[in-house]
C-alpha cells in the first residue's frame, strides 16, 4: 500500500506549548529530547515507506526545539538520499 501523501504528526516534547504550560520548561531535559528525536526519526523512516514514488512525505511536531525538528530532517535526508 503506498500513499499520494503521508503526514506524521511525530510525538515530542511539547516544547511548542510552554506559553500555555510554562512548568513543562522545568520538565525537559536534554537526554529525554534527544531520546525523542531517535523515536521521531524511526518514525519518519517507517512512514517514508508508505509513499508512493513522487509522493509527498509530510513531517510535523509541535516541538520548538531544533534537534526535534530540523536535525530529524537532516537525519532522515543523510539516510535517504535517494528519497525524492
Amino acid at each position: 500500500l503506498h500513499a499520494d501523501v503521508v503526514l506524521v504528526d511525530a510525538p515530542c516534547s511539547s516544547s511548542g506549548v510552554l506559553r500555555r504550560h510554562p512548568s513543562q520548561r522545568w520538565a525537559l531535559h536534554l537526554q529525554e529530547v534527544s531520546d525523542i528525536a531517535d523515536l521521531q526519526l524511526s518514525i519518519l523512516e517507517e512512514a517514508s515507506q508508505l509513499v508512493r514514488p513522487g509522493g509527498r512525505l509530510v513531517y510535523a511536531t509541535c516541538s520548538l526545539i531544533h534537534l526535534e525538528n530540523q536535525s530529524v530532517v537532516a537525519g532522515f535526508e543523510a539516510l535517504q538520499r535517494g528519497f525524492v
